[in-house]
């Protein structure tokens, strides 16, 4: 790995002529929005940008509008890779097109990240990959506009709980300022993303009707299966279920447990505290994150899971 500065990042990107953007599978809005600025900004270059990133994970695309150009690759051949808010190669969406790309450029801010590509930008400081983008465009002399700004809104709200989750700093908070001079309807972002739809209430029904607690409520978990046979909600909305159990008062470890195969399940984890650092819990089954924030896919019995979960809670 070669652990490069964001300035050092810049100087590499403005020299390229075509740059294809990779992000984790099923992208996030820190993932989105990332993306969708730092596309931008490069497009701003003169620089020719597609994007290998999946522009249907999520009901994002009446916020950013360069989302109509994700799931597109033109060329057979890209001067660089960049990869973003991907904390393991494994999670990269589409990576068998890294194939097509002469070098491989990672931003990310995932404390578990080892650094897979040529050069790596790993800032676990930083709230969401977002901000770190956010000094990226000072490097690379970009103005924000206002798509940018809404691009990099998202990407902070989304990653801090709409600016209430621990990692949310004042490095976010003058962030933020900065894009509403830019932009000052963010707020109507913030207002869309709060809506509740009737499919999403039913699930937080559903979610509390199978939340279960162990080791006197310090440990909570959530457990969605197949259901004859398919599992039959969208994973957008399923996807921040597991806060239910994370505001529960005296509870130290949430878990959400998504059925996602025959015997593969995705399992999303939060602590109140940095003293329980999940993101270590999640390496152990190849996954990883922030102390506070991790998941990891899990593929075995419900049970033996579930038993892990409750197992490491006890020391708690």
């Amino acid at each position: 790995m070669n652990n490069s500065s964001i300035e050092q990042i810049a100087v590499r990107l403005r020299s390229k002529k075509s740059v294809l953007i990779f992000a984790h599978e099923n992208p996030d809005g820190d993932a989105i929005g990332s993306c969708a600025a730092a596309g931008l900004a490069l497009k701003k270059l003169g620089i020719a940008v597609d994007y290998a990133v999946d522009k249907k994970a999520k009901n994002y695309n009446d916020l950013i509008e360069e989302m109509k150009n994700f799931q597109a690759v033109t060329r057979s051949v890209y001067d660089a890779a960049l990869i973003l808010d991907c904390s393991t190669s494994d999670y990269i969406d589409n990576k068998e097109l890294l194939n097509i790309c002469k070098e491989k450029i990672l931003i990310d801010h995932h404390l578990t990240n080892t650094g897979f590509a040529d050069f790596c930008c790993i800032c676990p400081d930083a709230a969401a990959t977002g901000e770190i983008i956010f000094e990226l465009l000072e490097y690379l002399k970009i103005k924000v506009t206002c798509e940018i700004a809404k691009a990099l809104y998202l990407a902070l709200f989304e990653d801090t709980g709409g600016f209430t989750h621990s990692n949310t700093t004042a490095c976010t908070h003058f962030i933020v300022s900065k894009l509403y001079e830019v932009e000052p309807s963010l707020y109507e972002i913030t207002q869309w993303l709060n809506y509740y739809d009737k499919t999403r209430l039913e699930l937080m029904k559903l979610a509390l009707d199978n939340m279960k607690f162990y080791n006197n409520s310090r440990v909570c978990i959530i457990v969605f299966t197949y259901q004859n046979g398919y599992y039959p909600y969208r994973e957008e909305n399923t996807e921040k279920l597991i806060d239910l159990g994370k505001h529960v008062k005296g509870c130290l470890l949430a878990a959400f447990i998504r059925q996602t195969g025959d015997d593969t399940y995705k399992v999303s984890l939060r602590s109140a505290s940095d003293e329980i650092d999940i993101a270590e819990f999640s390496k152990t089954y190849g996954g990883g994150g922030h102390i506070r924030a991790a998941g990891f896919t899990f593929r075995g019995d419900l049970d033996q899971i579930v038993n892990k979960l409750i197992s490491f809670g006890e020391i708690l």
